[in-house]
């Protein structure tokens, strides 16, 4: 179990090194305060050396200027921006 202290999940915790161990190369980030929490760990991820994914219908914000800055401005160097349907698609087997 890894408590979060901070915005990121990656600050103070064994997060990376979990994730590493597991072979992740991608993250996958949902959440609520988009423009906050959210963006701090995408920005984090990113940073450690992850592709990053923010599924923009599981995130959300104080509200939808907010959202819209986050995910229309903000994040749009350093993430790929989903729905849930996109990522469902991607991680499930071809048939």
């Amino acid at each position: 179990m890894l408590d979060r202290i901070r915005m990121s999940p990656f600050h103070g915790t064994s997060l990376d090194t979990v994730l590493r161990n597991l072979g992740v190369t991608t993250v996958v980030v949902t959440g609520v305060w988009t423009n906050m929490a959210v963006e701090h760990s995408a920005r984090d991820a990113a940073d450690h050396g992850y592709e990053v994914v923010v599924v923009a219908d599981a995130t959300s914000s104080i509200n939808a200027q907010w959202q819209e800055a986050a995910l229309g401005f903000a994040l749009t160097n350093i993430v790929t921006v989903a729905t849930t349907a996109e990522v469902v698609a991607a991680l499930s087997p071809a048939p």
